[in-house]
C-alpha cells in the first residue's frame, strides 16, 4: 500500500505478478484501469463483474457476475483466461490506490479487493460474515475454515448477508452464477417453521414442511 500511495496519480508500466491457468477461475482487483484493447490482448478469457445475487426456491444463494470488455482501478474481478497468463504487463496505466467494493443494491452479496496481502491468519476471520471461493465456484464460510487464513494481494473476498449466515441459523449454499437471467425465489423460509399455512409432518423421525405442494426439511431445503 506503501508503493500504491508514492505512485497515487502517476502514469506507469504495471507488471502483474501473477500467473494464471487456462480455464480456472481467480479473483482479481488492479490499481489501475486497463482499456478493453489491453485488456483483451493481456487478459484473454472472461472477465466478470458482481451484477447482482438472488435466492433459489430452496434458500441457496447464487452470486451473478457479467461479462466486461475492461478494468476499472480498485473494482474486484473474476477472471477466467482462455490461456496461461504469465505476469502481464499493462502500458501506460495510471495507478489509483482507491479500492472500490462492489456492493449490488440487492444487499446479499459484497466483493471486496485487497492491494496488500492478508498476512494476518486472523484477518479474514474478524470480517463479519466473509466468505473465499473454492472450488466449483461454490463460496466457503471463513469461519469455517482454519484459523490460518492467510490471502495474496491483489485477490478479492466475498460478505454475504442473506438466511444462513447469522448465527446458528441452518447452512445454506453460495455459489457463483455467470450471465444468469434468474430471478428471486418466492419462499420465505424463515418463516416456514412457524407458517399455520404450512403442514409439519415427521418423516423416518425428521421434520418436514409441506407448503404449495412443496416438501420442504428443517433446514428450508426442497425436497420434493
Amino acid at each position: 500500500n506503501a508503493i500504491l500511495t508514492t505512485y497515487n496519480g502517476q502514469t506507469v508500466i504495471g507488471v502483474l505478478g501473477r500467473s494464471f491457468a487456462a480455464g480456472n477461475l481467480y479473483t482479481l482487483v488492479l490499481p489501475f484501469d486497463v482499456d478493453a484493447a489491453q485488456t483483451a490482448t493481456k487478459l484473454p478469457g472472461q472477465l466478470t463483474k458482481l451484477n447482482n445475487s438472488y435466492l433459489k426456491d430452496n434458500g441457496d444463494l447464487r452470486i451473478n457476475f457479467v461479462n466486461v470488455s475492461a478494468v476499472e482501478a480498485g473494482v474486484p474481478y473474476l477472471y477466467q483466461p482462455s490461456e496461461n497468463v504469465a505476469n502481464p504487463t499493462f502500458e501506460g496505466v495510471t495507478v489509483r490506490e482507491a479500492l472500490n467494493p462492489t456492493r449490488p443494491a440487492d444487499g446479499y452479496a459484497e466483493y471486496h479487493g485487497i492491494y496488500a496481502p492478508m498476512e494476518d491468519g486472523n484477518a479474514l476471520h474478524a470480517i463479519t460474515n466473509a466468505y473465499v471461493l473454492g472450488p466449483d465456484q461454490y463460496l466457503y464460510a471463513v469461519s469455517d475454515l482454519p484459523n490460518n487464513q492467510t490471502m495474496k494481494a491483489l485477490r478479492a473476498y466475498f460478505v454475504l448477508n442473506f438466511p444462513g449466515t447469522t448465527p446458528g441459523s441452518p447452512k445454506r449454499l453460495a455459489k457463483v452464477v455467470f450471465n444468469s437471467s434468474e430471478t428471486e425465489g418466492t419462499t420465505d423460509y424463515e418463516n416456514l417453521q412457524t407458517d399455520n399455512t404450512c403442514i409439519k409432518v415427521i418423516v423416518n423421525g425428521q421434520l418436514q414442511i409441506i407448503r404449495d405442494g412443496k416438501t420442504y426439511n428443517a433446514f428450508g431445503q426442497l425436497v420434493k
